[in-house]
């Protein structure tokens, strides 16, 4: 793919998966879809395929799509989602993908339009027509169970999270709300050390909010 998914796999569930296939054969199929040089793009089962891979195939069922690239990640989005096979921060990545494309901006481009987007329904700002309704008939059809005030306020932000919180996110170390919590600790070396101390102890939410106040405002 030319946007990045599934950066690190549940450790546990990609052990499962490979057990299985193991043990009962590689079911169903992974989608690709047909370049215009000919060559094919994965897009959707990626673990199923690595899975297969690591237990010795060397050739699976696939079925093959000639469609153009919005709807293949279209494909990808609802692919995956029916089987939450993405985290917050890849099915974001996603989303904004899929809106770079139908909206012809580049990544810079289309985060400036959403939020440009948010503002505009509070009133604050203005936003083309066109862009709004290529906005909202996106979600409309991929994601009617994200809102899109909860993707711009919510999913956005993991963006921008550092890269520490990010690896323990992707790893399926660090739940959602611990790592927005971790990722306002501005200053680099107590965010780490209050990372440690989630992954080693355990910290709940509560606890962990209860020792960054204290902690952000250390020299």
């Amino acid at each position: 793919r030319p946007y990045q998914s599934r950066r690190e796999k549940d450790a546990r569930k990609f052990a499962e998966l490979l057990h299985s296939i193991k043990t009962y054969g590689f079911k169903g199929s992974i989608w690709l879809q047909r370049q215009p040089d000919g060559t094919l793009r994965l897009i959707a089962g990626e673990t199923r395929l690595d899975a297969a891979i690591k237990a010795g195939y060397t050739a699976i069922s696939s079925d093959i799509a000639d469609v153009d690239d919005i709807t293949a990640v279209k494909l990808s989005r609802v692919e995956n989602a029916r089987r939450k096979d993405l985290n917050a921060l890849d099915d974001t990545e996603e989303l904004l993908y899929l809106l770079m494309l139908t909206l012809s901006k580049d990544r810079a481009e289309m985060i400036e339009c959403l939020y440009r987007y948010k503002n505009a329904s509070e009133g604050k700002s203005s936003i083309s027509a066109q862009d709004r309704e290529a906005i909202e008939a996106v979600f409309t059809e991929v994601a009617p169970d994200i809102s899109l005030a909860t993707f711009i306020t919510s999913r956005l932000p993991l963006l921008k999270l550092p890269e520490d919180i990010l690896q323990a996110y992707n790893a399926g170390q660090l739940e959602y709300t611990k790592a927005m919590a971790l990722g306002r600790v501005p200053d680099d070396l107590v965010r780490q050390e209050l990372l440690g101390e989630v992954l080693e102890q355990g910290l709940s939410l509560s606890a962990l909010k209860a020792k960054i106040t204290p902690a952000s405002g250390r020299t």
